[in-house]
């Protein structure tokens, strides 16, 4: 069994383990236990940063332990000497009382105590259950107008200036002095402030102002003022207690907090100095978590770069240039390098990615099957077949040698019909009728279309209807935009229509087969469509789509390919299935794990 499975199973049992381990030994120890769950889970940046990393799953369940942990009591041991929450909590009384009074506001009731059916769970000595309220004041924003933003002044604290946990700075829209003079003290940011979004779709989040530089609430954004609390471990509480409040509050039109709402919330509050051990040592292990996470994301880099490496360099030849004698016998040495050491370069999701571009390209290099002497040669298929007198090929523009039986050619030379779709179908719409593909119903790297979102259209009786009309096995390719999108329509797939953005290849009667679709979208193909793109939405002509150039095998090797290239696809779907299980365990692994040091 594996050690980190087996860690993970004593946990659930709860049999005794090692955890007098610090819990940087505890990261440091199981560090695969966290990078291997590398699932990606969209963070939810309404209740922490908005930052657009996807952060390894494990990790992100570390994160959350460690939170966990550390507002518990449970991620450091407690100190006889510290005074105790009880304590703290009347001198905290104080100074929010001396505070108001200053202030000339009125003097308000403490909150009510924390029923036992709110506690989670029990705490360690010297903690108490208190009410957020109890601790912190919340203070609201300044209406300021778009009239008031200038070039040059005062920072104004927007919804949007709370990043990453903290305020930035760089994009903070700016007030005169004189717009904020006489505004009472209570709306200005200082050093350690904690403010939160308050409305939007972004409500709950939270940020520390981490700087000495002043700025001032605009309205939306809430300001959090603690009385005798670290912020830090402040903020780490609310981390962990907001996203429930905000989940309360979907179900209204406008997601929003008040100040009602937050002051009701029950926390778990430390001894003071045992706050600032807990701050001091959270930073400590998230900073681990970051430089595990940047490894993991090297490591990862590496591996991809490797892969790509060894299968285009080496399996495709292109490295050194080697003797036609010697060829083969290079050929055979570098696969079986890649044989020997299969299961650790094919282990992720993009790895399979790449060998599966790997064989489409070894196909079309007539690579993929031996070649059959009795076979009828490509060129006296091309004499026999097709007429059309096309631009020569010069050796200069062939990507890459191909078996003597094979023969270079452009795509015009095997086709009825290359065009597009037309314009101006927006007024044929409609909720039935035939189907109407555009570029959402095509695929990158595939010629399955997509069906969900299909759209129907009612065209006119016209020849411009008629030559945007698809028949079985056309195939489909995007020309602007996102360029290289493929499509192959299937039999009794009725009728159909393109949009402009689509051409449209009709291949002769006899190329009607699977073969040249699996050439489009092979890495020689894509290179092909990706060179001469133009314009600021990147569009390819019809010429460019005719003027491609098709290695050509002899039609018995074209079935061949076909079916090993299903054969080798759908090994290629089972490792990719076999990935996602064991990630998907993984994932379960840290997730139980999590779970149970949390309870």
């Amino acid at each position: 069994m594996d050690k980190h499975a087996a860690f993970v199973i004593k946990a659930l049992n709860h049999e005794t383990l090692d955890f007098s381990m610090t819990m940087q030994a505890l990261l440091l120890n199981h560090f695969a236990l966290w990078t291997a769950a590398d699932t990606v889970k969209k963070r939810d940046r309404s209740v922490d940063r908005d930052s657009t990393a996807k952060p390894c799953y494990g990790i992100e369940k570390l994160h959350e332990l460690i939170v966990n942990l550390a507002i518990t009591g449970r991620l450091l041991p407690q100190e006889l000497d510290d005074e105790p929450a009880t304590e703290l909590l009347k001198r905290i009384h104080e100074a929010k009382h001396l505070a108001r009074l200053e202030r000339n506001r009125k003097v308000t009731e403490p909150c009510s105590a924390v029923t036992v059916s709110e506690h989670v769970q029990a705490l360690p000595q010297g903690w108490a259950w208190v009410r957020l309220g109890d601790m912190i004041e919340v203070i609201n924003g300044v209406a300021f107008s778009g009239k008031d933003f200038v070039a040059q002044g005062v920072g104004v604290v927007k919804i949007g200036d709370i990043q990453q946990g903290k305020i930035c700075s760089t994009t903070m829209s700016k007030v005169s002095e004189q717009r904020v003079k006489g505004l009472a003290d209570r709306v200005k940011v200082l050093k350690g402030d904690v403010v939160i979004a308050l409305s939007g779709a972004t409500t709950g989040k939270l940020g520390v102002h981490t700087t000495t530089e002043i700025f001032y609430l605009n309205q939306r954004v809430g300001k959090i003022v603690p009385y005798l609390v670290s912020p830090q471990f402040l903020y780490l509480a609310l981390t962990a207690k907001l996203p429930e409040l905000v989940k309360q509050s979907a179900g209204s039109a406008i997601l929003n907090l008040t100040t009602k709402q937050l002051k009701a919330l029950p926390i778990a509050l430390p001894p003071l100095a045992e706050q600032q051990r807990i701050a001091t040592e959270v930073e400590v292990l998230m900073s681990l978590c970051e430089q595990l996470e940047q490894q993991q994301c090297k490591a990862a880099q590496t591996h991809e770069k490797l892969v790509q490496q060894l299968l285009t360099a080496h399996l495709l030849g292109t490295t050194h240039p080697v003797s036609a004698r010697n060829k083969h016998t290079v050929e055979r040495i570098n696969w079986s390098a890649i044989i020997e050491h299969f299961d650790t370069l094919f282990s992720t999701e993009a790895s399979i990615a790449t060998l599966q571009q790997l064989f489409l390209q070894r196909a079309v290099m007539g690579k993929l099957v031996p070649q059959d002497p009795h076979d009828e040669p490509a060129h006296a298929f091309l004499a026999f077949n097709c007429a059309k007198k096309i631009k020569p090929i010069q050796d200069a523009e062939k990507p890459f040698e191909i078996p003597a039986s094979w023969t270079w050619l452009r795509l015009s030379q095997l086709t009825e019909l290359i065009t597009s779709g037309s314009r101006g179908w927006a007024r044929y719409l409609a909720s039935d009728g035939a189907q109407f593909i555009s570029m959402t119903n095509l695929s990158r790297g595939s010629y399955a279309l997509r069906l969900t979102n299909m759209r129907y259209v009612n065209p006119p009786h016209t020849q411009e209807s008629v030559r945007s009309k698809v028949q079985a096995k056309d195939v489909l390719i995007s020309i602007t935009g996102d360029v290289g999108h493929l499509g192959r329509i299937p039999e009794d797939f009725g009728a159909a229509y393109i949009n402009q953005h689509i051409a449209l290849v009709r291949f002769i009667p006899p190329c009607r087969n699977r073969y040249f679709p699996e050439v489009l979208r092979s890495s020689m193909a894509v290179l092909q469509l990706n060179e001469p793109q133009r314009g600021i939405k990147n569009s390819l002509r019809l010429s460019d789509v005719k003027n491609m150039l098709i290695p050509l095998p002899p039609r018995q090797e074209q079935a061949r390919i076909v079916a090993k290239i299903d054969e080798v696809m759908a090994l290629c779907e089972q490792l990719t299935a076999k990935i996602i299980a064991t990630k998907a365990l993984e994932k379960q692994l840290a997730d139980a794990f999590v779970t149970q040091m949390s309870a």
